[in-house]
């Protein structure tokens, strides 16, 4: 158990600041502030999950961003071609 807690500390040090927040409006700068309470946080949200084997139907929807490269933004040719869904719960599904 305790090394799982470890791995979320190291895991949530880890995130990037200045990145704007996610679907759930929280900035990682929020997150690390104090890491011991949202890893305890997230350890007892995450064990629930698992063992009652439901996902909360709003983990299930990913955000799908295109990013352009340099030029001209409304000529599809300048979107990146490295599209892919982006969701921070991607991992948990």
């Amino acid at each position: 158990m305790r090394s799982a807690v470890t791995d979320q500390a190291g895991s949530i040090g880890l995130l990037k600041d200045g990145k704007a927040a996610g679907p759930d409006g929280i900035p990682a700068e929020a997150i690390k502030e104090d890491i011991d309470t949202s890893t305890d946080m997230l350890y007892s949200l995450l064990g629930k999950i698992w063992q009652e084997e439901v996902v909360p139907a709003d983990w299930k929807t990913g955000h799908l961003i295109k990013l352009p490269k340099k030029g001209d933004r409304r000529d599809s040719g300048n979107l990146s071609r490295n599209n892919v869904p982006i969701s921070a719960r991607e991992g948990f599904l």
